[in-house]
Parts: C-alpha cells; structure tokens; sequence
C-alpha cells in the first residue's frame, strides 16, 4: 500500500506553483508516515485529517442521511423545488476516502451550482468488492427518485474512482431501462481498471499523483479475485455511449490517467453523445477537490458549475 497517491516524481508545475507544491507535500508529509505495517484504517483516517486540514469547510454544515440504506451527506441548503441536485462519488480508488474527505469539493461545488449535494459512502473495498459501490451508487440515485426529484433536475459528479463510478452508473441505468440524469461532470475520471492507455507509460515521469502500478493495485482489491477488468461496469472504457446524457471531462494534461478520458470522449463522440474534455495545464490527477487550496481547482468547478446549471436548468 506505499506510495498510494504519490510515484515520488516532482514534475514542474507551471500554474499556481506555490498553491500546488503546499498541497503535494502534505501528501508527501503523510505517506512518509507510513510503512508497510501500516494499516488500510489508519490511511483512511490520515487522509480524513489531511483534508480537513486542507478545507475551509465546517462538518456542520453537512447533514447525514440514509439513502436506501447507503450512508451519504447532504451538503448545501434546502433549494427550491427547481434548483440542480449532484449526487457525488468520491474517489480513492474504491478502496480509500469518503464522504468527509470531500466535503471541501462538494461545499464548493453547492456554492458555484446554487445546488444540493448528496455524496455518496459507498461501500469499500477490499471488505466489499465489485459489485458493491455500483450496487450502492444506483441506491443512493433510486432513492433520489423515489424523494420525487425529477432525473432532469439530477447531474452526476465524481472524482478519479468516482468518476468512472459515475460512467458506470450511466450504463447500468441505461440497461437496465431507467430514467437517465441530466448530465455527468467527471473530474479526472479513472475508468480502465486494466490500465492500459499510453498515458500511463508516457506519463509516468510527469504525473506526481497516482501511477499505473498504484492503479492495478487498488483495481486488484476492488474486482477482488473473480472479478473481471474488462466488465464494463467496472470499465467503463469497455462500455458502449450511445444513448448517454450530455458529459463534462475535466483532466490535467500530464497525469498517467489521461487516456481514460480521452478514450471515453472519444467513444462517446462516436456514438454521439454530447462530450466535452476540457484539458488542464500543470494541475495534477483530481485537482479540483481541494477547492480550498487550489485556485485552479476553484476556477475547474466554475466550469463544472455553468454545465451542471445549463444542462439541469436548461
């Protein structure tokens, strides 16, 4: 489980250079922390800690609630009856991070939207494995449903893991005949459980977050021994888009997680669904949840923020 974020590669960062560098050498800090005897708690609780620290957001302003009997947080005001609803999936992949850990990103993302987030404590893995986050995914947007919120008021969001969470979901609603959101907007969306893109070769020497040996690793504990990599629930880049809402693929330009993007939107213009990939200079994999630190990771939920509102608000 060593060097779980970070491959030890200090790529120059060109964009908020000072902002960037702080946030890289807290995960540097921790990880420095840990050993091999170290266990999967105790990396979820440091990295709880780590993003609180990071945050400007107060827990207080989160709400509980059990959706269908998954555990998620409300995060954002009540709105009224028209306003947008993200439910949001975290990542870390499948087997580290929460709800707490993104209560920054979903804060700001309620700000920029005027909207309700509803992130998503999906089961994890190893304890859980394939197919329990989808399993719960789908509960947790069910339960949306049943509350009477309408799918046209409902936009996907997630983050690496969370993203390809978010494209998994898409397909499973789709096949299995059931209302599809509004749109998804996927930040650094990590969606090749195998791997396999250019990007994670080409890339490997620029990217200081994540790394393909990381990938696999994590993508072992989730599919668990049975599991299959290629499944497009699991993989999405192994789906097929036709039929998909109108999607948001935000990615830096230099993380080993790229052509996963790249091929979705490329896939998903085919087939033609509305797509736009919005490249991202000198940030790193998921920038965008340190909302807090980061002045590009605001700037990316801007954007996020005005293709949420355009697609749900029309």
């Amino acid at each position: 489980m060593l060097g779980l974020f970070l491959n030890g590669q200090d790529a120059e960062v060109k964009v908020s250079e000072a902002q960037v560098k702080t946030v890289l050498d807290h995960f540097k800090a921790m990880e420095a922390g840990w050993s091999e005897d170290t266990t999967l708690d105790q990396m979820r609780g440091d990295l709880e800690a780590l993003s609180s620290k990071l945050s400007s957001m107060s827990a207080k302003a989160c709400v509980e609630v059990v959706a269908n009997g998954v555990s998620c947080e409300w995060v954002g005001s009540v709105q009224p009856d028209k306003s947008p609803i993200v439910l949001y999936f975290h990542g870390g992949g499948y087997v580290v991070s929460s709800a707490k850990t993104h209560r920054d990103v979903a804060h700001h993302i309620a700000q920029m939207t005027d909207a309700r987030i509803l992130t998503v404590d999906y089961r994890l893995a190893p304890e859980n494995t394939f197919p329990a986050a989808l399993e719960d995914a789908e509960s947790a947007y069910t339960w949306l449903l049943q509350e009477g919120i309408e799918a046209a008021r409902i936009a996907l969001a997630g983050d690496s893991a969370g993203g390809g969470l978010a494209l998994a979901l898409l397909l499973k609603l789709r096949d299995d005949g059931q209302p599809l959101p509004a749109c998804a907007a996927l930040f650094s969306p990590w969606a090749d459980l195998t791997c396999s893109g250019e990007s994670y070769t080409a890339n490997a020497d620029k990217s200081p977050v994540g790394s393909k040996e990381m990938g696999l690793g994590m993508a072992g504990q989730y599919l668990g021994d049975d599991g299959d990599a290629q499944n497009p629930y699991a993989s999405p880049v192994f789906g097929t888009y036709a039929g998909l809402p109108p999607l948001l693929i935000q990615v830096s330009d230099r993380e080993v997680f790229l052509d996963d993007s790249l091929t979705v939107a490329r896939k998903a213009n085919e087939a033609g669904v509305d797509v736009t990939v919005d490249q991202w200079p000198g940030v790193f994999h998921a920038w965008q949840i340190y909302a807090s630190a980061i002045d590009e990771s605001r700037d990316a939920i801007s954007k996020m923020a005005a293709f949420i509102r355009e697609k749900t608000l029309g």
